[in-house]
């Protein structure tokens, strides 16, 4: 069930998804909106497909063709579309049209929208996220220019509002991991740490930063005590090179006896400014991401890296969303 519920989660996280298939619907929107229960009947989406267009540091593109059908006798000209789209109210993206596009009666016609999505309102739209207990209200507005019967028509439209919500301290939270120690001056032995649990919750979410809050539990496995001197554990998170998040765990000196356990609270900073960067980077690197997790022990005169964990994500963004009638 915890597995059924992450992977629903992570399919959730995906907000651009739930932005570019609320493009399909625009023009036809817009195109039922203006002959309703008239002679137009309303269109229907055959297949939609995108693709990236320019991606820089403040802006990401994505074109999306759209085939509609027009099931009516009479041909119309669809002229304009602009639209603008919020995500908890923020302005997240804009887009439109890329030119006017005929549709003869009866017949097919691709559209192409361009959608720019502004990078930098990344962070706000994450904050928003979390202290609106990680959901999100997806909503679009815009108008349509569309000429039929010799006649122009202006027609304002809006997508009603979807709420996405994910669970994500759900996804921090690991169960019997094992960290090797080795070669650490001022500890006696090299250790194997078992981690019998890590609970994680959500703490101080500020506009630069976003706090979680760890509870971890430690299993001595041995069949001997296990003695812990004071020292620091420092660990850092590297997206494609770019940190993310830092933490500091003091440890207390204390002798841990065979199958007791040892608990530790701690807190992870994430540098919300940098979610931006991550995204851009995340594309670029076609959409493949490298995340290292580097752990360090310190006495406060030598600090040693004694783990480092790498993992790579890769995502299909766009290609997940293509749309085939009848598929």
């Amino acid at each position: 069930m915890r597995k059924e519920r992450q992977v629903k989660s992570m399919k959730k996280t995906i907000i651009i998804g739930i932005i570019v298939l609320v493009l399909a619907a625009l023009a036809a929107s817009a195109y039922y909106i203006a002959f309703p229960g008239g002679q137009l009947a309303m269109p229907e989406v055959r297949e939609a497909w995108h693709e990236w267009g320019e991606i820089t540091s403040e802006t990401t593109e994505i074109i999306s063709h759209v085939v509609i059908y027009n099931p009516s006798g009479i041909s119309i000209t669809i002229e304009e579309v602009n639209y603008a789209i919020y995500l908890n109210d923020i302005k997240f993206a804009t887009g439109h049209l890329d030119s006017p596009v005929q549709v003869p009666g009866q017949s097919e016609a691709e559209i192409v929208l361009r959608t720019y999505i502004n990078n930098t309102e990344i962070p706000a739209w994450w904050v928003s996220h979390l202290q609106n207990g990680e959901k999100t209200e997806v909503r679009a507005e815009g108008s349509a220019k569309i000429k039929a019967f010799g006649m122009t028509f202006n027609v304002p439209f809006s997508i009603p509002a979807q709420t996405v919500e994910t669970d994500l301290e759900e996804r921090f939270d690991f169960y019997n991991m094992t960290i090797e120690i080795a070669d650490v001056p001022f500890l006696n032995e090299s250790l194997t740490v078992f981690i019998e649990e890590a609970d994680t919750n959500w703490g101080t979410v500020a506009e630069e930063i976003t706090e979680l809050l760890h509870h971890v539990v430690l299993l001595n496995t041995y069949d001997y005590p296990v003695h812990v001197p004071n020292m620091t554990i420092e660990y850092e998170i590297f997206v494609n090179d770019i940190l993310l998040g830092t933490g500091t765990v003091p440890v207390e000196e204390k002798t841990v006896m065979p199958n007791e356990t040892y608990e530790l609270d701690f807190s992870t900073i994430v540098n919300n400014t940098v979610l931006d960067d991550i995204w851009v980077s995340h594309l670029l690197n076609n959409e493949t991401s490298t995340v290292v997790v580097k752990i360090y022990v310190t006495d406060g005169e030598t600090r040693v890296l004694v783990h480092e964990e790498i993992r790579t994500f890769e995502t299909e963004i766009l290609e997940s969303l293509r749309y085939s009638a009848g598929s």
